[in-house]
């Protein structure tokens, strides 16, 4: 994982080819498929979980592989998604062969709901690395233009909005400082999330603010 993320970390706009990205594309889509079957693994999880009433610990090597896919969405972020990112890239055309994956949104709802599952797993008990990498893709996400717009048409990104109180999130309980500064950045995130959400429609600006804020009461 962390050498496809490397490879295509390695890409350049000017110089990249055709070809270029079509290996990029066969490479990421292995990748892609990962987080796909790793999403599903979690939910089949959580709902052994709540049938329990208790919270299994991810492994080391769990929390290793999904600090890596984190490297590696963000490099295919930067390389990919965003203003200067083409639709119509033959990482899309690989990806839309191999996963049916064939655009943006398909492919930020991947990554939304693979950052989703990270800041459930982790960080009360471990993998505070993994939720601090979980949050940078988030926030950087959130911050452009057409990928930051695009996330409130998400239902994983409209679940959070709602319900996004420790209950939900547990690494928000971490035992030091670094939850203090993980949670603000989780809300500043959110917050850009909605108030971008307002300005394409994608939420009702009388109902939404108030919905946002419930969790907090």
């Amino acid at each position: 994982v962390k050498v496809t993320g490397a490879a295509v970390g390695g890409r350049l706009s000017a110089s990249s080819s055709d070809a270029q990205e079509g290996a990029d594309g066969e490479l990421s889509a292995r990748v892609f498929r990962l987080m796909i079957y790793a999403i599903d693994v979690d939910q089949t999880r959580r709902a052994r979980d709540a049938a329990t009433g208790a919270l299994a610990p991810r492994s080391r090597s769990s929390m290793r592989l999904d600090s890596a896919v984190m490297e590696f969405a963000q490099a295919f972020r930067r390389a990919y998604i965003g203003e200067h990112a083409v639709a119509t890239s033959k990482v899309y055309v690989r990806l839309g062969e191999k996963l049916g994956i064939s655009d943006h949104l398909v492919v930020l709802n991947v990554l939304a709901s693979k950052v989703a599952c990270n800041l459930r797993d982790y960080g009360a008990v471990g993998g505070d690395e993994v939720v601090g990498k979980s949050l940078a893709l988030l926030a950087d996400l959130a911050s452009g233009h057409s990928s930051g717009r695009l996330l409130g048409k998400l239902s994983t990104i409209r679940e959070m909005l709602g319900n996004h109180d420790a209950s939900h999130f547990p690494f928000m309980k971490g035992p030091d400082t670094r939850m203090g500064r993980n949670r603000t950045s989780f809300y500043q995130t959110l917050a850009r999330i909605m108030f971008a959400g307002f300005g394409t429609g994608a939420f009702d600006i009388e109902t939404a603010f108030e919905a946002f804020m419930h969790p907090l009461d």
